[in-house]
């Protein structure tokens, strides 16, 4: 299957389930809400886009999933940070076919407003990409210590 005629889906592994369940109760607990951002584009043969979005709630990001479809063959490179600091991977760029890793051990800081971004660079000569970065954020809307 290529990459023009396949449609993204994103596997989440009973594990990842499981961890969010306890991540959202622990949120709950506290006071703090969750939200979450998916950052998803088709980027067109040989060229690379960045996406940003502001930061909804000051807390921390708590996970990041990459989501590969088939046929992007290790030829669609990706990378999600803030600011100015890359935080997945944590050098350089991912790229991987039929797959949909998620970071969880992340637990970055983050203030409201601050700019998430994602860079999604496809080298593939012949067909565009769509790729999914789903990004899970617990906190509070606005300062933390008030």
């Amino acid at each position: 299957m290529n990459g023009k005629d396949s449609k993204e889906k994103l596997f989440i592994r009973e594990d990842f389930v499981e961890w969010m369940a306890e991540v959202l109760a622990e949120a709950q607990r506290n006071g703090r809400i969750t939200r979450q951002i998916n950052f998803r584009e088709t980027v067109q043969p040989l060229t690379g886009v960045e996406l940003a979005e502001r930061c909804p709630l000051t807390g921390s990001i708590k996970s990041v999933t990459m989501s590969f479809p088939p046929g992007c063959n290790n030829l669609v490179e990706v990378a999600f940070g803030h600011e100015q600091k890359k935080i997945c991977p944590y050098s350089d760029y991912i790229a991987l076919d039929s797959a949909s890793p998620t970071y969880t051990s992340i637990n970055e800081p983050v203030k409201m407003d601050e700019q998430l971004w994602c860079e999604i660079l496809n080298h593939d000569n012949t067909y565009p990409h769509e790729i999914s970065v789903l990004v899970i954020l617990v906190g509070k809307y606005g300062d933390l210590s008030a």
